[in-house]
């Protein structure tokens, strides 16, 4: 939808794509959160894990590993919206910044601080810093000024 609106320069309606897209995502997220949260003890089961110790492991560790999930929408809408619109550089670094460098960053100083639990937060933690970014820079700066070189 953003590409159409963007080659039919609809500038207003790819910001109330995105919005709608953004609050959807973030919604869908706390959906997957609650499940994880919820529901950790059947996702365990579903894998058949026979010693307690490591189903107890793993039900704390996606109740901590989901809460990426609200982070993560708003990750995809972003790059998708600058691929949409031509802009490339944006998309890839959101990629690099959220799948690879922040990530490494936090599977290395987490567990240093908080041990087992830092491995399991260092996806939400790397989305989530992804996502702040995005929502207090990219909305004010690039996204904002590149609707308006086109007369948004």
């Amino acid at each position: 939808m953003i590409s159409f609106y963007y080659g039919a320069k609809k500038y207003g309606s790819i910001k109330n794509t995105v919005k709608i897209a953004e609050i959807t995502g973030f919604a869908l997220g706390g959906i997957f959160l609650a499940a994880g949260w919820f529901g950790a003890d059947i996702l365990v089961s579903i894998f058949g894990v026979e010693t307690e110790a490591i189903r107890q492991l793993a039900v704390k560790g996606i109740g901590l590993f989901f809460i990426g999930y609200l982070f993560m929408g708003i990750n995809f809408i972003d790059m998708s919206y600058y691929q949409s619109v031509a802009y490339i550089k944006p998309s890839i670094g959101i990629t690099l910044f959220r799948g690879f460098i922040l990530l490494e960053i936090a599977l290395v100083i987490l567990p240093i601080w908080l041990g087992t639990t830092g491995v399991w937060l260092a996806l939400p933690v790397a989305e989530g810093l992804t996502a702040t970014f995005l929502l207090v820079f990219a909305r004010q700066g690039v996204m904002n000024r590149k609707l308006e070189s086109q007369g948004y």
